[in-house]
């Protein structure tokens, strides 16, 4: 994923520590407020390659790690040196960096459509005071 130049999305700071290496991983992130069906098909194709051909099951660790180093790879659009050393998190042994990323970057998405959502409603009350 290549990140633009341009500042784009919403900041987001951590300061964390890898619950299996003690590190300490601060740092700010920028994430979209939400996704296109072009993000959408990217992260999903990304996500079926990070998997593989599997025959069988997949792992449940396997398989949720997939699914939030693939939805990251398009949500966030500016990160710490450290991401991107880590190839997105790929390279990372600490299960909870992975995890609190993805919350921060999902909260975003999450009260953008929040604010849509009452923006919309308020639209609504507007325009049935005005056929009053």
């Amino acid at each position: 994923m290549s990140v633009p130049t341009k500042a784009v999305g919403v900041p987001f700071k951590v300061h964390l520590i890898g619950a299996t290496t003690g590190k300490a991983w601060p740092g700010e992130f920028r994430a979209k407020k939400s996704l296109s069906f072009r993000d959408k098909l990217a992260a999903d194709a990304y996500r079926r390659e990070l998997i593989g051909g599997v025959a069988g099951a997949v792992d449940g660790e396997a398989a949720a790690a997939a699914l939030v180093i693939s939805q990251l790879s398009v949500r966030l659009t500016e990160c710490p040196e450290w991401w991107t050393a880590s190839k997105g998190g790929l390279d990372l042994e600490d299960a909870n960096v992975l995890e609190s990323v993805y919350k921060e970057a999902l909260k975003i998405e999450d009260d953008y459509l929040k604010q849509v959502e009452a923006e919309g409603k308020a639209a609504q009350e507007a325009l049935r005071a005005e056929k009053k």
